[in-house]
């Protein structure tokens, strides 16, 4: 019988946790078609490992939203606050927008506009 991968442990805990493939390539350094060559082999001997999710990889980072269509003058103020916060933009936007809809706060803020 031919040796295992040293690799296949780990293949075989994150491929039965239904991690993709080419995430475990990523997290383990090593190519996707081993990883492939790999779960192949489980599978060939006898391993019970389920079939992966089709469709776009999972994003492992959050995107932070898009502020491309905000005037010029807002986006800039937005930039001014979120830096004295130590944030990005997009971090302070997120957290903003959090604030306001848990805190029910949307009405309060839109009615003091229209004054």
């Amino acid at each position: 019988m031919q040796q295992p991968d040293p690799i296949t442990p780990d293949v075989l805990r994150l491929a039965k946790a239904r991690v993709r493939p080419g995430h475990i390539a990523k997290e383990l350094g090593v190519t996707r078609q081993r990883v492939y060559m790999r779960i192949g082999w489980l599978r060939r001997n006898g391993e019970d490992i389920p079939e992966f999710p089709r469709g776009p990889l999972h994003r492992t980072k959050t995107r932070e939203p898009r502020l491309s269509r905000l005037p010029g003058d807002v986006k800039h103020r937005l930039a001014e606050i979120a830096e004295a916060r130590g944030q990005s933009i997009g971090q302070f936007a997120t957290r903003l927008l959090t604030v306001i809809a848990r805190d029910d706060l949307v009405d309060a803020i839109l009615d003091d506009q229209e004054d």
